[in-house]
């Protein structure tokens, strides 16, 4: 309920007070965007929300294989920040996942290809590629799977020097748009 979130949200914004820290970005558990107006509420500037994907508008039974099939074959998407209630969305791109169940018949090295490529044209297009992962899940296979993050990271270090790509936080970039915007509605 919209009760139970607000005070969830609270209470986590309380612990990270008491550590020194401000919340400003959100990542919704299992992706499940709900209540972004108690978000933009409490402070917050960004989430990461969930493109629109092809294998969404799937009946339910045939999402995971579609899901697969897509995680295979295709370029993650290179995507446009949207906004929101106030709040920016930044959508989500590839989750480089496990490699256990399904994740063993996806090789690390196709993984690192496929980012590489959503990294090129995001640098061509000025758009974001929205890399994501849990930590826990670089323990299924940590030499291969660390191995794969640390070709991504280098590109995205070439990309940086060369001035075609930059790195950033969801708070990081939120509060750049979010300057952009405020510099844009003056002048108008």
């Amino acid at each position: 309920s919209t009760a139970c979130f607000a005070s969830e949200l609270r209470a986590c914004q309380q612990q990270a007070k008491a550590l020194g820290v401000t919340l400003r970005s959100f990542v919704y558990p299992r992706n499940a965007i709900a209540h972004v107006d108690v978000l933009a509420g409490k402070d917050f500037i960004a989430y990461r929300g969930v493109p629109d994907r092809w294998f969404l508008r799937l009946p339910k039974a045939a999402r995971k294989p579609a899901y697969l099939l897509d995680y295979l074959l295709f370029t993650p998407p290179a995507v446009a920040p949207m906004q929101r209630n106030g709040l920016w969305d930044f959508s989500a791109s590839y989750f480089y996942g496990h490699r256990e169940g399904y994740g063993k018949l996806v090789p690390v090295a196709w993984r690192v290809h496929l980012v590489k490529q959503g990294l090129q044209k995001a640098a061509k297009t000025q758009s974001i590629v929205h890399l994501w992962f849990h930590e826990f899940n670089l323990a299924s296979d940590p030499k291969a799977l660390l191995k794969g993050l640390e070709a991504i990271f280098q590109r995205v270090q070439e990309l940086r020097e060369a001035g075609k790509l930059e790195n950033l936080t969801m708070e990081e970039l939120a509060s750049r748009l979010n300057a952009i915007s405020s510099k844009e509605a003056v002048r108008a």
